[in-house]
């Protein structure tokens, strides 16, 4: 039987296949790798290889982090108990989970379930102080597909011309030409943070990552009418908005909210960042 360290420093042969020492075993620690060990008892030494560099190529991409000038934004830490007390401190307050459409944790148990089942996105991402590794929020960019809210609504108000005044509807029409494979935006910080500019240091951070690192043409994202802080973020971040959609239904708090969409193009990104390389205000 071919041992996975041997497997592993093989794979130091390949240009492409040097991932640190380090990133591997802290993947390894994982449910999925445990699972992929397991299932490597059962294949050919080609079979192994292959499934162990592809695993291992994972690893180096779950390990990625976002640095800004306050803050990390990191990978979940899925199955550790101090990741979900420290997600249950913020997701338990009522003013929190209401305004994103999800309902405040009710026990650690459950913060651990959605750290397990529910951040487990590509790129979803904890939001944590710099020299403190606890979570304090959460920003993720969901992939788009056809027919969900975002995309459906903006194609709806385009359709019936009730986009918001001075909305380009011509370069909506292209970048929704796109919209499969661009990324949705959802993010949420703690009341303590809140009034600081975090959250829009943490979201113009994700934008450059969306655009320079997985080539996205736009970027998608939407706020209650009655939560004009979030929408301040991403007008801060050059977010315009294109249109509203009245009496949005959100399952998981089964409530009905007035939505602002916004979205900001590649193009856009690029032209109106000033000379920090972060976007001027949305006008």
């Amino acid at each position: 039987m071919i041992s996975l360290k041997f497997l592993y420093s093989i794979t130091k042969l390949l240009p492409v296949a040097i991932i640190p020492v380090a990133v591997y075993h802290a993947f390894e620690r994982s449910r999925t790798v445990r699972r992929k060990q397991a299932d490597l008892k059962s294949k050919s030494f080609t079979e192994t290889y292959w499934s162990f560099t592809h695993v291992t190529f994972a690893a180096y991409h779950i390990a990625m982090q976002i640095a800004t000038e306050r803050l990390i934004l990191r990978p979940w830490k899925h199955c550790d108990h101090a990741e979900a007390e420290s997600l249950f401190r913020y997701a338990s307050d009522p003013e929190i989970g209401i305004r994103c459409g999800w309902m405040p944790h009710r026990s650690i148990e459950e913060s651990m379930n959605t750290l397990d089942n529910v951040f487990t996105g590509d790129e979803n991402y904890a939001v944590t102080l710099r020299g403190a590794d606890s979570p304090i929020g959460a920003i993720e960019l969901k992939k788009a597909e056809s027919g969900d809210h975002a995309g459906e609504f903006v194609r709806e108000a385009v359709d019936a011309h009730s986009l918001f005044e001075g909305v380009d509807a011509g370069r909506l029409e292209r970048a929704l030409a796109h919209y499969d494979g661009d990324r949705v935006l959802g993010y949420w910080i703690g009341r303590p943070f809140w009034g600081q500019g975090m959250m829009t240091e943490a979201l113009q951070a994700m934008l450059r990552h969306a655009f320079v690192d997985l080539g996205c043409n736009a970027v998608w994202g939407g706020h209650y009418v009655e939560n004009p802080a979030s929408g301040k973020v991403m007008e801060h971040c050059g977010m315009q908005a294109v249109c509203r959609k009245d009496g949005d239904y959100f399952p998981l708090i089964d409530q009905r909210h007035d939505a602002i969409l916004r979205v900001i193009t590649k193009e856009e990104w690029e032209t109106c960042r000033d000379k920090t390389g972060n976007p001027k205000p949305a006008r």
